[in-house]
């Protein structure tokens, strides 16, 4: 059995994978394969860890428009993510949202809760 060590993508440090796997990320813009070490994968989940969502409707001259607003674990805030909800199969879905799947994920969690909160789950 060979151990190899695998050079981060984000501070240049080499590693060995623990915890059972690999955290990498592909690049939009040119496909390229991200490896990051734990420390700087712990930093990537604390960045994009969501603290808060908060659902909005908005109407205007071209219709309704449903966002959601979302408060990050260090205070950054993201609004105005479009959103759609098909309430006849629970179905909540992120239009064009740029964050991570990671963040993502946390966003329609919390969504669907608030939602549930408020009876219309």
């Amino acid at each position: 059995m060979k151990f190899f060590k695998i050079t981060c993508s984000k501070c240049g440090s080499d590693f060995t994978p623990t915890h059972g796997g690999l955290f990498y990320t592909i690049e939009r813009y040119n496909s390229q394969m991200v490896l990051q070490c734990d420390e700087c994968c712990k930093s990537f989940i604390d960045k994009y860890t969501v603290e808060s969502v908060s659902l909005t409707k908005t109407g205007g001259a071209g219709g309704t428009s449903d966002s959601v607003k979302v408060i990050l674990a260090d205070g950054t805030i993201i609004e105005n993510i479009r959103y759609n909800y098909f309430p006849e199969n629970k179905l909540f879905r992120l239009v064009d949202c740029k964050l991570p799947e990671y963040a993502q994920q946390q966003i329609i969690d919390k969504a669907k809760q608030v939602l549930n909160e408020k009876g219309m789950m």
